[in-house]
């Protein structure tokens, strides 16, 4: 059971409500009259000269625009800054309301950053639409092209992650006041409970600012909070970012083992992984996740530990042992305990490579966001964005790498639609952690998994199950194609083939047009969240059995009387009728029993409640009469041998 089950979703308003607000509509690309244009084009009424340049026209207004805003939003935050290492100067009754004052100041800039992000975003698109559509009625080819120019302007390299780490860091320093330096250090494992959700790319920041009021921005190796060194020259620095690289290896066999074995979710399930941050270097961390049923008394667990990037071939080979290096990690300080954890997981881990002929089949490559406190575990919050799925290249033992380090051919690399955000928690969700969930900003995913979606599309013949998210619209949404919406470098960088399994089409060239196209696309595309397959619970399977058994237990008792009853029909004829009236409602409990038995099971398989009053209250009135007549029954039989007596 999840902590967010049962938890009902608002509908967020639609971002394109900014289209008609007062102080962005004048500036948003006129794609109506680039319509009108194109199609007098095509009517031969003029030519198209004017294109590119009157585009260029557009691109410079939007330069324009978004510049100055962009350097509002910075002016507005460097005096906030100044105002909020004042306030800590002030007396305890003024920091109050000044804390709350700079907290809705936050929340206005905050507001304005999630506009000025979703009017590059809807600008970008039109133009790329419109582009597109002349590209249709010309039979050019400039979509590519003019993809590649426009990614070069300033609007498309604002850096929104800048300024959210600066809103991250004012939230926190008026939330905790000015504090010091502390570090983070990740744990070798993890026991958390964790919920997915997939977030769409035009609600990625306003999700990020919506977490950072609460939880600040984790990177690693930098401090949280505003202080005197981080202001340079009275100016925040905006050149910074809030996600690092995360690249990771999964390993499986030809018959796809452990993708089925984690598909199914069974018990002791595992997952085997190499992964590293940032660019490929000195270091990797191999890694181990252990799936463990609710009904099992232990919590499903991922573990690692660290290995020099150079012993990775042989240590998967076999030809190399943990044991090797202890001598080198003991020298560099490592403690004995750690060692001899890291020694046992690092066997398990070899065992099962060699044991089950595990390779590299899948990379996952993406930027995470981590939304956490560096004095706490209890909740922690990643935002996985821009991911890449890339099936690897199969090495030979003769290879000097373990992993194809060099370009992959593009039909082995696919870019999901989606944002995934995981919510780590140790306790019961904060109030904030429950508002999020709730306002229609996240789809529920339970059980998405990279690897596993990966798998699925790379590998089909392999595989005899599919996820149950698979065949959801949304993830078959062309990342690369005209439907996605606008990310710095999304443009250029995607992979631009078309998977197998995506089904999509563009918009047709009669219909075309501001409101055609906000229709069309991933903005206003309707999803609901995705239902994973249940497993039946052997706690609730065997409790089931112990109520069906009391029913039979019931149904023997009473048709053990009936056939007493029955066996005595010749003497008395009332102990005739109420032995079968015994009899019938014996069977009747019987027949109930099974019923409720099957009828409860089907329930729990498909998540709906079963309750069964009528049933229940028809069983105990029939068990009633049943007790009146044995009562009028015994008692009779004392009368006739208080009779027999006299």
């Amino acid at each position: 059971m999840s902590y967010f089950d049962g938890l009902k979703a608002r509908k967020p308003p639609p971002i394109t409500n900014l289209v008609s607000d007062s102080r962005f509509a004048p500036h948003f690309v006129s794609i109506d009259n680039w319509a009108k244009k194109i199609r007098e084009v095509e009517h031969g009424r003029r030519d198209m000269d004017d294109f590119f340049p009157g585009l260029d026209v557009e691109i410079q207004d939007l330069n324009a625009f978004v510049e100055g805003e962009y350097q509002t939003l910075k002016h507005s935050l460097n005096f906030i800054a100044q105002r909020v290492l004042a306030v800590f100067h002030q007396s305890e009754s003024k920091q109050k309301s000044s804390i709350a004052l700079l907290q809705k100041q936050l929340d206005v800039i905050a507001e304005d950053l999630c506009n000025l992000e979703t009017f590059v975003g809807l600008n970008v698109m039109f133009l790329m639409k419109i582009v597109l559509r002349h590209d249709q009625a010309t039979g050019a080819q400039a979509t590519n092209w003019f993809a590649a120019r426009i990614d070069q302007e300033f609007l498309c390299k604002v850096n929104f992650d800048g300024l959210l780490m600066s809103i991250s860091d004012l939230y926190f320093t008026l939330a905790h006041g000015i504090t010091g330096s502390s570090s983070w250090n990740p744990p070798d494992s993890f026991d958390r409970q964790t919920t997915k959700f997939w977030v769409k790319p035009e609600h990625l920041l306003r999700v990020k600012l919506m977490i950072a009021k609460h939880l600040p921005v984790l990177v690693w190796g930098q401090d949280q909070g505003i202080s005197v060194k981080k202001i340079m020259n009275g100016q925040l620095n905006f050149n910074t970012s809030d996600a690092s690289l995360i690249t990771s290896v999964y390993f499986d066999n030809d018959n796809c083992q452990q993708y089925h074995n984690r598909l199914t979710r069974e018990e002791g399930a595992t997952l085997i992984r190499v992964r590293w941050y940032g660019n490929y270097g000195r270091n990797v961390f191999i890694e181990q996740k252990t799936h463990h049923e609710a009904w099992v008394d232990q919590v499903s667990v991922k573990e690692r530990f660290q290995m020099e990037s150079e012993h990775v071939k042989g240590y998967l080979l076999g030809t190399k042992t943990y044991k090797d290096w202890i001598p080198k990690l003991r020298a560099k300080g490592v403690s004995n305990e750690t060692l001899a954890s890291n020694w046992a997981l690092a066997n398990e881990i070899a065992k099962n490579i060699q044991t089950h002929d595990l390779h590299p089949v899948i990379r996952t490559v993406y930027l995470r966001t981590a939304f956490q406190l560096t004095s706490s575990n209890n909740v922690r919050i990643s935002l996985d964005t821009k991911i890449q799925f890339i099936k690897e290249i199969v090495k030979s033992n003769s290879d000097p790498e373990w992993v194809h380090l060099g370009k992959v051919p593009s039909s082995s690399e696919l870019t999901f639609p989606l944002g995934v955000l995981e919510i780590k928690l140790h306790d019961a969700p904060p109030a904030w952690v429950t508002d999020l969930i709730t306002s229609g900003y996240l789809i529920r995913a339970d059980h998405f998994s990279k690897f596993q979606h990966a798998m699925a599309i790379f590998y089909p013949r392999n595989i005899s199950l599919r996820p149950h998210w698979f065949d959801n619209p949304i993830v078959n949404i062309n990342a690369s194609g005209s439907h996605a919406w606008y990310t710095v470098g999304a443009l250029t960088h995607a992979q631009t083939h078309k998977p197998i399994h995506l089904n999509t089409g563009e918009e047709s060239p009669n219909r075309f047009g501001l409101s055609t196209v906000l229709e069309d696309t991933l903005v206003a595309f309707p999803v609901e969240p995705v239902e994973p397959t249940r497993k039946l619970d052997p706690n609730f399977y065997l409790a089931n059995e112990r109520v069906f058994l009391k029913w039979v237990r019931i149904a023997l008792a009473w048709s053990t009387l009936a056939i007493l009853f029955i066996s005595r029909a010749s003497y008395h004829w009332e102990e005739f009728y109420v032995g079968w009236f015994l009899m019938v409602l014996s069977i009747a409990i019987s027949c109930y029993g099974m019923a409720s038995h099957t009828l409860r099971s089907k329930a729990w398989v498909e998540r709906t409640l079963f309750s069964d009053p009528v049933g229940i209250t028809v069983c105990l009135v029939l068990i009633f009469i049943g007790i009146i007549a044995l009562a009028a029954i015994c008692g009779g039989f004392n009368d006739r041998v208080r009779f027999q007596k006299l």
